[in-house]
């Protein structure tokens, strides 16, 4: 388990929370559609979008970061650098 002793434990769940939004806000963010010039904004397209697209980047990134707080192991925590190349591959590899 996330020791709930010392500065580390509010700045993890912090993070653990800020993932957690950003999953819920991105079923109503808009996207751009390439090749048409327009932004779709429609809550029904946008959600479907963001599920086929990066709703798995997101929630594998969440259940990773929630591991620590069920169980406690050097092996697992190391997992969380998997969150790190999932967000170079979600955040700076499909951004241009």
């Amino acid at each position: 388990m996330v020791s709930t002793q010392g500065y580390f434990y509010p700045v993890y769940i912090s993070f653990l929370a800020f993932w957690c939004v950003d999953c819920i806000l991105s079923f109503f963010k808009g996207y751009y559609v390439f090749g048409k010039a327009k932004i779709v904004t429609n809550l029904k397209l946008t959600a479907l979008h963001y599920i086929k697209s990066q709703f798995i980047v997101d929630l594998i990134v969440i259940l990773i970061y929630s591991i620590p707080l069920v169980y406690q192991s050097r092996g697992l925590n190391y997992l969380q650098i998997v969150t790190l190349l999932l967000l170079w591959v979600k955040k700076i590899k499909y951004s241009d």
